[in-house]
C-alpha cells in the first residue's frame, strides 16, 4: 500500500508543524524529500515534500505566488506530465501524482518551476524504478506450503519474491496492532526474508494476543535531487507486502 500524507504527519511530531509560505524562502533553503512508490498494481505514485532548511525541520513549505511542482514520467512508448496535486493535514504539506505504469527504468523527472515569482527553480531532480517482484504467500522454515498464520514464539517463517539478485537496496518492515514494530535493511538481494521464530516481540499486555501482521518488502533506489535545493533526496520504491494472522 502506497504511503498516504496521513501516515507521514503520523510519524512526526503533529503538534509542532507548521506551513510555511513558498515566497518567502529561497529554492537553496528548501529541502526535497520526493519518493515514487509502486506496489504492483500497474500504478506509480510520486509524492513531494518541501521543507525548510533540513530533513528534520517541522516547518513544510506551501507553494505560493505561482510557484509549481510536475512530474514527467517517461519510458520507451510511454511519457505523461501532471501537475502534482496539494493535499495538507496535520500541518504537513505534500504535493502528489499518479501514473499508469510501474515497469523497470520508468524514469521520473520532478520540475519545481518559479518563473512566476522570479526566484530560481530547480527542474532536474530525477530517479528511475527499480525491477518489480511478486511476492510468494510465506511458508514455515524449510516446507513449501503456504501459510495464513503463524506462532510468533515457535515458528521460523520464509517469505520469498521473485525476481532477486539486483543490485538496489532492499529492506523489510513488520507492523501489527498486537506487535512491536520492526524495520530493517537486508545486506543483498537473496530472494528470501527469513524471520527466527522469537522474534517479532509482542507489545506489552498483548503477550497471549492474535492479531493481523503486515509485511512489506522494498525495494529501492537513490536517484538525484536538483542541485538548487539545499539538499534532498529522490527515492524510487517497489514495495509489495503481505498479511498473516500472528497467533502467540
Amino acid at each position: 500500500m502506497k504511503k498516504t500524507l496521513g501516515s507521514l504527519a503520523l510519524g512526526i511530531l503533529l503538534g509542532a508543524c507548521n506551513s510555511v509560505d513558498s515566497d518567502a524562502i529561497r529554492t537553496s533553503g528548501i529541502w526535497a524529500d520526493f519518493e515514487v512508490e509502486a506496489d504492483g498494481d500497474g500504478q506509480s505514485e510520486v509524492t513531494a515534500v518541501l521543507r525548510v532548511g533540513s530533513i528534520t525541520s517541522l516547518d513544510f513549505v506551501r507553494l505560493t505566488g505561482g510557484d509549481e511542482l510536475s512530474c514527467t514520467a517517461s519510458t520507451t512508448g510511454y511519457s505523461s506530465t501532471k501537475e502534482m496535486i496539494e493535499s495538507s493535514a496535520f500541518g504537513v504539506t505534500a504535493y502528489s501524482s499518479t501514473f499508469d505504469n510501474e515497469v523497470e527504468g520508468l524514469n521520473f523527472k520532478i520540475n519545481f518551476d518559479r518563473s512566476a515569482t522570479g526566484t530560481d527553480s530547480a527542474p532536474d531532480s530525477s530517479t528511475t524504478l527499480p525491477a518489480p517482484f511478486t511476492l510468494a504467500q510465506p511458508t514455515l522454515a524449510n516446507s513449501t506450503a503456504s501459510i495464513t498464520s503463524f506462532s510468533r514464539g515457535s515458528d521460523t517463517i520464509w517469505l520469498d519474491w521473485d525476481p532477486f539478485g539486483e543490485s538496489d537496496a532492499m529492506s523489510y518492515d513488520i507492523d501489527g496492532s498486537c506487535i512491536q514494530s520492526q524495520a530493517s535493511g537486508l545486506s543483498s538481494d537473496t530472494g528470501r526474508l527469513e524471520i527466527p521464530s522469537g522474534s517479532i516481540l509482542a507489545l506489552s499486555g498483548q503477550e497471549t494476543q492474535s492479531c493481523t501482521v503486515t509485511i512489506k518488502i522494498f525495494r529501492t533506489r537513490l536517484g538525484s535531487v536538483d542541485s538548487g535545493f539545499g539538499g534532498g533526496a529522490f527515492r524510487a520504491v517497489q514495495a509489495r507486502e503481505v498479511t498473516l494472522t500472528a497467533n502467540q
